[in-house]
């Protein structure tokens, strides 16, 4: 592994940038199969959202009457109806030979005195398959392994380089801008350009995800008219500890895996603890709205040797001044994970050539409108593999499969079945999910850093807040029409005095306010309540919308 090379005329044949899960995956693969691969990540290399993930990887490793198939069951059901199944099958299928790889390469997964792996169940799961490291430190245990496998090979690492921009040519991604180290302005060229960027869930006041969360690759293929979508699926993790300042420290769901009850103030429960996290977050704001309260409280009391089964989270609640054993947790739900991304097929390839995307900040069906608990890392494993794997066989271009397949349903499919004409049939669910195309206005495009104008970091993080505020009140769990009309209001006061310079806290405001924009158009126009997606005015799901509203160019999508 290189550190820190001279940049100046510097191209390699793929640039990952981004450096969890998936984007390590990737780089180790393609780097085993002697690829010229460089890793760009804006901090440090282990710095990633993956770093701090808790509850573990889902895989049926061993069946014991569970089967691939339930887990597809479990992940389409919380889906709620925009799963792509044949992506969804592929994750479930390749997951357990993934997570072995991941054992073989040296992962440390927690085990029981039979040294047999300890298996959890979460919420949404039908089965306890949910294999862990440390209780609840499995993100840094597979980050830890990746970093491990990485340090033997031929990759170059380019640390505190903030991808901004893509650079295209005749309509194919040929590199990226960047800024280094020390603010200078860099172009990275590339034969092809993976996006492992992670979410962006730090548009929101109170969130679980790291500050690196900034929604960079989303918002770099948003100015570049790439095609996005399911972005107003926002998903909110129910037990985030309601102290303290964002990112809030995250209450695993593997500890009401293990028994821990959900209780309002009262100390009566109110919902089943391991229905998926959208049902839940969503009982938890009704509860919370109807007793005007801003916590409700996790009961972990009962959990046999919880200081031995969750160590880091024991430790992080003592540091607090909060005993499990003894007292109750507050909680309440906050941003944890975007749904939606980059439109790619089942290998990670976009419709844009030469872009790749994997990971959170991809759109590849598997997550529909509400992620199943613990499928994240385990996407990572499978997309970051089957991307390199697809790359190295001399592949260009994408294919009509996953989330790009629902492009074969043809662009007035929305229009007919709104017109009555019943398409969309509830009881005929199509494999793939309809594309439609939002009408997205160039000048919507707006939020990109312009080196013309005066650099004011300070105002920068004075614009970020007045930002979150603005998620917070209008985007977040629950939207309705006249918030919406609100926010997108308060969004042009905000734009016009946003600095907008390119250096690194002013791109980062710029790409979570060109996100926000892309939530609020696509939440505008969803007019039902699905998976992570509230609208107040709808109390439900209408199967008319059982379509994934895309952002970007369908010009350049390819054609069955």
């Amino acid at each position: 592994m290189t550190l820190g090379i001279e940049m100046n005329h510097k191209s390699f044949q793929v640039l990952i940038v981004g450096s969890g899960v998936a984007g390590l995956t990737a780089a180790i693969h393609l780097a085993k199969a002697n690829v010229d691969v460089a890793i760009m990540t804006k901090d440090a290399l282990p710095d990633s959202a993956t770093n701090i993930a808790q509850g573990g990887i889902a895989a049926v490793l061993y069946p014991n009457g569970d089967s691939a198939q339930q887990h597809l069951s479990d992940t389409l059901l919380a889906g709620a109806g925009l799963c792509d199944r044949e992506a969804t099958e592929l994750l479930v299928n390749q997951g357990p030979l993934r997570v072995r790889e991941l054992i073989e390469a040296g992962a440390n997964f927690d085990v029981d005195v039979s040294g047999n792996l300890m298996k959890g169940r979460e919420g949404g799961h039908s089965f306890a398959r949910v294999v862990h490291a440390g209780g609840a430190a499995t993100g840094a245990e597979v980050e830890r392994t990746l970093l491990d496998s990485l340090y033997n090979l031929n990759v170059t690492v380019l640390e505190n380089t903030l991808g901004v921009d893509l650079i295209k040519q005749d309509g194919k991604v040929t590199g990226v801008k960047a800024l280094g180290p020390h603010g200078e302005q860099l172009e990275v060229k590339t034969d092809f350009v993976i996006l492992a960027t992670g979410g962006a869930s730090q548009l929101f006041p109170l969130t679980t995800s790291p500050l690196q969360s900034t929604g960079d690759g989303l918002a770099m293929a948003l100015r570049a008219k790439v095609a996005c979508g399911d972005l107003e699926f926002v998903q909110f993790h129910p037990t985030a500890l309601a102290i303290g300042t964002s990112p809030r420290t995250l209450l695993s769901e593997a500890i009401r895996g293990e028994g821990a009850l959900l209780l309002d103030r009262h100390g009566r429960r109110f919902v089943d603890e391991l229905l998926p996290r959208d049902i839940v977050s969503r009982k938890m704001a009704e509860k919370m709205a109807e007793e005007q309260s801003s916590e409700l409280f996790l009961d972990t009391r009962g959990i046999p040797d919880f200081a031995s089964k969750f160590p880091n989270i024991f430790l992080s609640l003592q540091t607090l001044g909060l005993d499990p054993t003894k007292d109750l947790l507050p909680v309440a739900p906050a941003a944890h994970y975007l749904c939606g991304g980059i439109l790619v097929d089942t290998d990670g390839f976009s419709a844009t050539e030469g872009l790749c995307a994997i990971g959170e900040v991809a759109c590849n069906g598997v997550h529909g409108a509400n992620r199943l608990a613990s499928n994240s890392l385990l996407d990572g494993l499978v997309s970051g593999k089957r991307v390199a794997e697809r790359i190295i066989s001399g592949s260009q271009k994408p294919t009509l499969s996953g989330a790009l397949a629902g492009e074969m349903f043809g662009f007035d499919y929305f229009a007919e079945s709104l017109s009555g004409k019943g398409l969309i049939n509830p009881e005929v669910v199509p494999d793939h999910i309809p594309l439609v195309y939002l009408d997205w206005k160039e000048n919507q495009l707006s939020s990109k850093p312009d080196p013309s104008r005066p650099s004011d970091t300070l105002k920068a993080f004075e614009c970020l807040q007045t930002l979150r505020q603005i998620a917070g009140k209008y985007l977040s769990m629950s939207r309705s029409e006249t918030g919406l009309k609100d926010a997108a209001r308060e969004l042009d006061d905000l734009e016009s005095v946003t600095p907008t310079t390119y250096e690194r806290a002013n791109v980062e405001v710029a790409n979570l306010q060109l996100i926000a924009r892309a939530l609020l158009f696509a939440a505008d126009v969803r007019l039902e309540s699905r998976g992570a997606h509230i609208r107040s005015e709808f109390s439900g799901q209408n199967e008319k919308y059982m379509v994934r509203f895309i952002h970007g160019s369908k010009d350049v999508l390819p054609r069955s």
